[in-house]
């Protein structure tokens, strides 16, 4: 068996979307409104501090399993803070502007594991289970007025799983099958989900091969 930790910072340094940025954008509104988004000179490194800690371990011959962990800290996140209140802008259209420039008032920790199985009973045929997950634990920096930014959280399912099969039959055929969960995407409004994919291989010679493959089998459009 086998047990390892690391640790690590990363720093992503501003981008010039970050700095000169000038974006108007418009919000479905009546009368009609824009956001301008302004970039920033004084927009500062985003910070991560990561440890990370795992376990390989063979049980017997035919089943091994690893485990590994992790905790991200981040500071000094993108934030979208406004700038001043709605004015009205004249015009042959006048339409309503609300003013936000980008700085770091967001913050926060992520969390998770993964966990993994594999067990090959016999030499033709392979199994292999795994389960992720992972928390978001998002917040506003002391002044920080963002509220968009910390929505990040529900585009990542928070929990996955899977079951892959790889079956080797004479002839130089082999059946790979695969069986994934995910959990659902708040922010996108995406339910959580089963799909289940195939894969047929044919070694007709040592240098050609037929392969078909299907995804998301359970699809309503492919029953």
């Amino acid at each position: 068996q086998t047990l390892w930790a690391a640790t690590s910072r990363a720093v992503r340094v501003p981008a010039r979307l970050n700095e000169d940025l000038s974006l108007f954008a418009p919000v479905p509104f009546t009368p009609p409104l824009y956001v301008n988004v302004e970039g920033n000179d004084d927009f500062d490194s985003e910070k991560l501090f990561s440890i990370e800690a795992g376990w390989r371990v063979a049980f017997t011959e035919a089943l091994s399993g690893d485990l590994a962990l992790y905790h991200n800290d981040y500071r000094r996140l993108l934030s979208q803070e406004l700038r001043g209140g709605i004015s009205l802008v004249p015009g042959p259209r006048p339409y309503l502007l609300l003013p936000a420039v980008q700085l770091n008032r967001n913050e926060g920790e992520v969390y998770g594991g993964t966990a993994e199985l594999r067990w090959q009973p016999v030499r033709m045929w392979r199994l292999d289970f795994q389960v992720s997950a992972i928390e978001f634990d998002l917040d506003r920096s002391p002044g920080g007025t963002d509220v968009n930014g910390l929505t990040v959280e529900g585009n990542s399912p928070d929990v996955q799983a899977a079951l892959y099969s790889w079956l080797s039959l004479p002839y130089g055929v082999s059946v790979y099958t695969g069986v994934r969960w995910v959990n659902d995407l708040p922010t996108q409004n995406v339910p959580s989900y089963w799909a289940v994919d195939l894969n047929l291989q044919w070694q007709l010679t040592a240098g050609l091969e037929a392969r078909a493959r299907i995804e998301n089998v359970n699809d309503a459009s492919y029953l």
